[in-house]
């Protein structure tokens, strides 16, 4: 994986973390929406799932967080 695809992943993991609190649904609530386990979110969100997330899985995470797709692609100024 180069850098650039390291540094993407990281911005979107990060993103659907930070999408999913801001929504206050749990890793739990979020899997059950999506037909995954937990243990899925989980490693989503701290990089520990070893592929690059789908277009197709964050298109239906912005679905479900009513989030524009695009702001999971877009780096976040630090909080």
């Amino acid at each position: 994986m180069s850098d650039n695809n390291c540094r993407l992943k990281t911005i979107v993991t990060n993103n659907i973390k930070y999408y999913r609190e801001q929504n206050n649904l749990s890793r739990e609530e979020l899997s059950v929406r999506l037909g995954k386990t937990k243990k899925f979110i989980e490693n989503l969100e701290q990089e520990k799932y070893k592929k690059e997330p789908t277009l197709v899985l964050v298109e239906n995470i912005s679905i479900i967080l009513n989030v524009p797709i695009v702001k999971f692609f877009t780096e976040r100024e630090s909080d």
